[in-house]
């Protein structure tokens, strides 16, 4: 009998610490036990919370758990540090997370993702997480990420002008300060979380976050993933997200002064709808000529924005 209850008590400590099973793999991908013992993986094998994950240059590997991956790509260095975080030491790795009812009640916060400049809170999303000597960029695809700076807040700048950037990004390493006044980015002060939506994509280095949307090398990379993941058309679109906008302070300003004026006119229009007066209908002709005055619009682009209410 108290052997039988030892053997089961292994069995659930095992199952407790077992994060998932390698899908796929291709060439040489090694793990390290917490203790220094070294194996090569292979397909089906299982990994353990703890574990440390290699893969060389010419080798790439998929974590499967539950209905979550995590492809690395060459040259990764993978730390499995418990159920619900992973610590990305080196390299380019793709994160698909789908946390299911039995994982979100198991974990008792949302799936992080650890570098050495920040912490990724994960709620249902696949990205890329980019970790070189240099900087990291994070590049979503699909849903949302809290990227938290681990010191102190991230100075933030959000991108204005690809072509600009392009010209000045020769000079940045010599003149990095010169970013908060340089029309490339526009400076949006301190924070220590920055919210990250789909099609996004944040390049930290140091303590500095430059935001903007990704471009074509990084599509290249996420389609090079969905190749190596074997996926069809269907789920790949699945995958894809809505590009959100990214505004800069004084578009964000913008856009609220003019739903404000969008607002007013609604509300001048329902007023005539209810109540045919003079006073009523001076009012709005009043409302008219003060968006002509501030938008530079014909009267009938103005009377259609009406009609369009």
């Amino acid at each position: 009998m108290k052997l039988f209850i030892l053997l089961s008590i292994a069995i659930l400590l095992n199952a407790t610490d077992e994060f998932g099973i390698i899908l796929k793999l291709k060439g040489s991908v090694k793990l390290t036990k917490p203790n220094g013992t070294e194996l090569l993986l292979k397909k089906n094998d299982k990994v353990y919370i703890g574990d440390t994950i290699f893969s060389d240059r010419n080798s790439k590997a998929i974590i499967q758990f539950g209905k979550s991956i995590i492809a690395l790509n060459r040259d990764c260095k993978l730390v499995l540090e418990a159920n619900d975080i992973v610590i990305q030491k080196k390299g380019t790795t793709f994160y698909n997370i789908n946390p299911t009812k039995a994982l979100t009640k198991s974990l008792k916060r949302k799936f992080l993702v650890k570098t050495r400049t920040a912490t990724m809170g994960i709620r249902g999303t696949n990205f890329i997480v980019e970790n070189n000597e240099t900087d990291e960029n994070i590049c979503l695809r699909k849903g949302i990420i809290d990227v938290t700076s681990l010191k102190d807040e991230f100075k933030l700048y959000i991108k204005k002008h690809e072509a600009e950037w392009k010209k000045y990004k020769k000079d940045m390493q010599k003149e990095f300060e010169k970013f908060k006044g340089n029309s490339v980015y526009s400076y949006a002060g301190e924070k220590k979380t920055i919210e990250l939506k789909s099609g996004g994509m944040i390049s930290l280095n140091h303590d500095n976050a430059f935001h903007e949307h990704y471009g074509d090398k990084v599509k290249g990379m996420f389609d090079e993933i969905d190749s190596f993941l074997e996926l069809d058309k269907e789920t790949k679109d699945s995958l894809s997200g809505i590009v959100e906008p990214i505004n800069t302070p004084e578009e964000s300003l913008k856009n609220k002064n003019n739903m404000e004026e969008k607002s007013q006119l609604k509300k001048s229009h329902k007023a005539i709808e209810k109540d045919d007066s003079e006073d009523v209908y001076n009012e709005l002709e009043n409302e008219k000529e003060y968006l002509k005055s501030k938008t530079h619009k014909s009267k009938s682009e103005l009377l259609k924005e009406l009609e369009d209410f």
